[in-house]
């Protein structure tokens, strides 16, 4: 999976070049442990490598996962969250 950015929105493409995830983000970041930390109308969540939300794109701020967890900031706010939904 290739990451590709189009007028200056992200999203994801296979070898192939069929669009895998939407070119919607305003900023992607490559995958990591099957999962990419995306920016939609100024806030982040998590995807996983078949374009589904993982943690909704609300918080300010996100560092990816490690361990199953990932930091997040909400409201200068921050705490642990994991991918259980």
């Amino acid at each position: 999976m290739a990451h590709i950015i189009i007028k200056n929105k992200h999203g994801f493409i296979d070898k192939n070049e069929n669009e895998i995830i939407p070119v919607i983000y305003e900023l992607a970041f490559d995958f990591l442990n099957g999962f990419a930390r995306v920016n939609l109308n100024g806030k982040w969540g998590i995807i996983d490598k078949n374009g589904n939300i993982i943690i909704d794109t609300i918080y300010d701020h996100l560092i990816g996962f490690n361990e199953g967890f990932a930091v997040a900031e909400l409201n200068n706010k921050y705490g642990l969250i994991n991918k259980c939904r």
